[in-house]
């Protein structure tokens, strides 16, 4: 059985990393399934707009995460608008960095390979940089 595609959003704000919270679920970034004839960052655009209602003005691929039976491709967003809750979603919250919360463990790994890449990449994220 081929593994279940995902797209995710990583958009920090001054607060921290924007993640959302689904009833019975850790916090874990905006993102979900990718559909048939869709590219991995219109997936990831869409799913941004209707978790958190924020509009995907830049993005950037960061890498493919590989887990038991889901690929999951992780982009850089750079949006525009209030994040409020919606749809599926409960709350929404900040991942400010080295502070404790409960995450999804997906995403405690996504979000360590992408402070990494931002260590020693820190070009990559400037303003000026995109790709959709």
């Amino acid at each position: 059985m081929p593994p279940r595609r995902r797209a995710s959003a990583i958009v920090e704000r001054p607060e921290g990393v924007l993640l959302v919270l689904m009833r019975h679920l850790g916090a874990m970034l905006p993102g979900g399934g990718i559909k048939p004839f869709e590219s991995d960052a219109a997936a990831a655009a869409r799913e941004l707009l209707e978790e958190t209602g924020l509009v995907a003005e830049r993005m950037v691929f960061l890498f493919e995460r590989q887990s038991l039976g889901q690929s999951n491709a992780v982009f850089w967003v750079y949006a525009s608008g209030v994040p409020r809750a919606c749809n599926e979603i409960d709350q929404i919250a900040y991942y400010p960095p080295r502070e404790p919360l409960r995450l999804a463990p997906e995403t405690q790994s996504i979000l360590h390979q992408f402070a990494e890449l931002r260590a020693r990449e820190p070009a990559r994220f400037a303003e000026g940089d995109t790709a959709t």
